[in-house]
């Protein structure tokens, strides 16, 4: 009798602690999801900042044009769409400048 009761406890705690688990694991999952979306967001922002003010300027410095292909990988790693891309074909079009 002891043994049954002390397995049926053992049984409900393990289930306890594998659903408590599950749900942590769904809560975390969700979170990096929100957090990879922000990322993508500011990715992006800065990406559009950047073609804006060289845009302007009509030419681009070599560490602009770096900056903003390191800033590109990995906004496309995180599954940015393809506006930015359109926008860094426009950027890699333009006159290299060193200042």
């Amino acid at each position: 009798m002891v043994e049954t009761l002390l397995h049926d406890a053992l049984g409900w705690a393990v289930a306890a602690l594998l659903g408590f688990l599950a749900h942590r694991i769904v809560c975390l999952w969700q979170r990096q999801k929100t957090s990879d979306r922000a990322l993508v967001a500011l990715l992006r922002d800065r990406l559009v900042a950047s073609y804006c003010h060289y845009h302007e300027r009509k030419t681009i410095t070599p560490h602009g044009l770096q900056n903003m292909e390191m800033l590109y990988v990995e906004y496309t790693a995180l599954g940015g769409n393809g506006f930015v891309t359109s926008l860094m074909d426009k950027v890699r079009g333009m006159p290299v400048v060193d200042t």
